[in-house]
Order: C-alpha cells, then sequence, then structure tokens
C-alpha cells in the first residue's frame, strides 16, 4: 500500500507510521508516494528524519504549487509504473496528482482508496459539478473519511456506506498532551507574558479562517472586561497586513501576531494557553482543534467546521459558535474567561477524553479496513468514461488549482 501526499507534513509522518505498523499485522508493507518536495501554502520543515516506512517523492526538489497539472500526471504515472503497488490511499481528488493516482489504479487493477474530508457545506455547491463529482468518485474502491459529516457527504454522493471507514483527520494526540503537561518554559513566545491567561487562535491567515471576526469579536470581549485576557494568533498568510490595521483601526490592546510556526512552539503555545477559538467561516476538518483537546484546552469552535459534530460537545469541552455572529463569538470569549480555573481545567479533562477516539491508532485501523473492503470485483473495474474524460481533460488545465478551487 502506498499512501499518497502531495507533501509529507508532520502529522502525516505519524499517521502512516501507524498504519505501517497495524498493517504490518496483516502482512501488509506500507510507504508514502509524495508529489512534492515543498508547497507554497504551508510552512511545514522538509521532513527529513528516518521513518519506519518507504519514502518515494517524485519531484523532490519542486513546489506542489509550481508543477503543472500535465507535469503531475506524468510525473505520477511513471512513479506508480516504477513501484507497481497492490493499492494506493489517495488524497481526495480535487488536484491532478490524486487523479493520476486513481486513473493509474483502474488501468491496472489496484485498489483506489479515497482520503476525504469534503463536506456537504464548505464550499458552494453546483448540480452539475456534483453530479460529475460523484461519477469520479464511484471509481474509488473505499475511503477513509475524516469524521461523520464526510462520511455523510461521500454517501450524498452515492458512495456505498459500507465500504466508508473513519479516522483520515488525527494528529499526534501523545505529543501535544506531552508538551501540554510538561510546560517547558515560554522562552522567545511573542504573546506570552508569565501565567497571564490568553485566548490561542492557529490558523493560516486567509479570508475564510475568519480571523477578522475574532479580532472585532475580541474587541467587544475586552472592551467588556475589567480583566480581559490576551489573545494570541499563531500563523501567518495574505490578510495578516489587513489584519494588524483592523487590530490598529479598533484601538483594540492585547492582541499578538506570532507569525508561523513549526510544531514545536504551536504545542508550547498550546502548553501556556487558557482557552483555544477556532472560527473559520468554512473548514474541512480543522486540525488545531484536535491539537488543543490534546493540549487539555476548553475550545470554542465555529459550527461550521467539519470537525464540530464528532469533537466538540457544547458545555462540555467547550461551545459552538455561529462564525458570522460576532457577538456570539464575543460571547463564548466571556463565558470562557469566566470560568474557574477547576471548571477550565475539567472542560479540558473533557476534551482529552474525547479526542483520545480520535488517536493516530484510528488511521491505522481505518486504513486496513478500507483496504480490506476493496474487494477483487471492484478493483478490476475499468475507468468510467465519465471520470476518464474528468481526469485527462483536466490535466490539461493550465492551473492545478483550477477544478479543485471550483469544484471540489
Amino acid at each position: 500500500l502506498l499512501i499518497h501526499h502531495h507533501r509529507l507534513a508532520p502529522y502525516h509522518v505519524v499517521r502512516d507510521a501507524h498504519a505501517h505498523a497495524r498493517l504490518a499485522e496483516d502482512g501488509t508493507e506500507v510507504g508514502t508516494l509524495e508529489t512534492a518536495g515543498t508547497d507554497g501554502a504551508n510552512p511545514w520543515r522538509v521532513q527529513t528524519a528516518a521513518t519506519p516506512f518507504a519514502r518515494h517523492v517524485v519531484f523532490p526538489d519542486a513546489r506542489f504549487d509550481g508543477l503543472s497539472p500535465r507535469a503531475m500526471h506524468r510525473g505520477i504515472t511513471a512513479a506508480l509504473d516504477r513501484l507497481r503497488p497492490d493499492a494506493v490511499a489517495i488524497t481526495a481528488y480535487g488536484f491532478p496528482d490524486a487523479r493520476a493516482c486513481l486513473a493509474w489504479c483502474r488501468r491496472n487493477g489496484r485498489a483506489a482508496l479515497l482520503m476525504a474530508e469534503t463536506t456537504a457545506h464548505d464550499a458552494p455547491r453546483r448540480p452539475l459539478q456534483e453530479r460529475l463529482k460523484a461519477a469520479l468518485v464511484a471509481n474509488f474502491d473505499a475511503a477513509l473519511a475524516g469524521g461523520t459529516a464526510h462520511a455523510d457527504y461521500l454517501i450524498a454522493l452515492g458512495f456505498p456506506a459500507d465500504r466508508i471507514h473513519l479516522g483520515y483527520d488525527v494528529v499526534d494526540n501523545d505529543f501535544y498532551a506531552a508538551v501540554a503537561d510538561a510546560k517547558p518554559e515560554a522562552g522567545d513566545l511573542p504573546g506570552v507574558e508569565g501565567d497571564a491567561p490568553y485566548f490561542l487562535a492557529s490558523a493560516r491567515l486567509v479570508a475564510r479562517k475568519n480571523v477578522d471576526g475574532l479580532v472585532r469579536a475580541y474587541a467587544a470581549y475586552r472592551n467588556s472586561s475589567a480583566s480581559p485576557w490576551r489573545l494570541v494568533v499563531v500563523g501567518d498568510g495574505p490578510e495578516r497586513a489587513g489584519l494588524e490595521a483592523l487590530v490598529a483601526a479598533l484601538g483594540v490592546g492585547g492582541v499578538t501576531f506570532a507569525g508561523a510556526r513549526q510544531i514545536e512552539d504551536v504545542a508550547r503555545y498550546l502548553a501556556h494557553a487558557a482557552a483555544f477559538v477556532h472560527p473559520a467561516h468554512t473548514e474541512a476538518w480543522g486540525l488545531v482543534v484536535n491539537e488543543a483537546l490534546a493540549a487539555g484546552l476548553p475550545v470554542v469552535v465555529a459550527r461550521t467546521a467539519g470537525c464540530a459534530p464528532d469533537l466538540v460537545r457544547e458545555g462540555e469541552n467547550g461551545w459552538l459558535v455561529d462564525p458570522s455572529d460576532d457577538a456570539a463569538l464575543a460571547a463564548a470569549l466571556a463565558r470562557v474567561a469566566a470560568l474557574a480555573p477547576d471548571a477550565r481545567a475539567a472542560m479540558g479533562a473533557a476534551g482529552r477524553r474525547i479526542i483520545a477516539d480520535w488517536h493516530p491508532r484510528r488511521f491505522g485501523d481505518g486504513m486496513a479496513a478500507a483496504l480490506a473492503s476493496a474487494t477483487p470485483e471492484r478493483t478490476r473495474r475499468p475507468l468510467s468514461p465519465v471520470a476518464a474524460a474528468l481526469i485527462y481533460g483536466l490535466a490539461r488545465l493550465p492551473s492545478a488549482r483550477a477544478f479543485h478551487a471550483n469544484a471540489s
């Protein structure tokens, strides 16, 4: 089994290691197939440490977003022709490299497993695109979905429910819990002032993450509080200058933009934070919520986040809010800040119990179940004519994001 990634991120390493260990019990060897060495959207360092699984990088010196669809398709196809896996677990279907993996599996009678984290509500849905998407998805043999909302969407597209398994969206719970419990010195972390409590948000600074709504809500909260907590925002992106200008225009103090950080610093921020906030307008899942729960924090999460139905229980480990309602978000911040320390600790403990069901072991178990449900009569199917037209037609587009941006 090859597990396909656009590029390998830190959370992929722990997932794939658990899949490697779990599937070894069944006599299956696991490796990774990575399209590119880097990408322009995420600041993760290149993963150079040794892994228990074999790694195969198609374009090790290229940026993912710098590759053309045709180059991706040709490179992925050549790599699979050389490696000849029995099965490929494929990251979604919105990019050319993923569709090239699917086409290769159908052409060679190999199992194609879909790793899916799309919901019915995380983007505008158009009837024609949904029909084309359903025709494409039908060519996968089994699926490993992020959670219940993602499974429901696959079922709505006509995918068989008995071939959908959960556990795609997990992180290294043990790592974040260990750092939080050790609570290492904050050292050079901007925005951390001794033991003073603060809200933490961690997101790429793009419009859909709704950090501007968080800033407005925080300003309202701060103006109504006698002893307000600070707000620390970890992450960077094209909206940063506008967000800093918004803070200045509102005249609100107590806000720190800490910039992009590697996972070690994110874990330290979580260890010192008093609560975590994730107000995104749209979010396929929201792995940062997993991280916060593993660190033992109460959370305030947009109800539109894909993880919300599975990870957030109202009043038990956090609160759900309408991301378009700044007043509701401000009220949720005030509600968290008003909790006594022991009440916050109880919510954090509840969050850890909930996230324990979404440990990386679940990824390994889910992958094993998906592989087992990819029966020979399905894997030997040819690619459908509609899917073939989509895959090879979209490979001619000039941009790798053209289809994904509009129809994923």
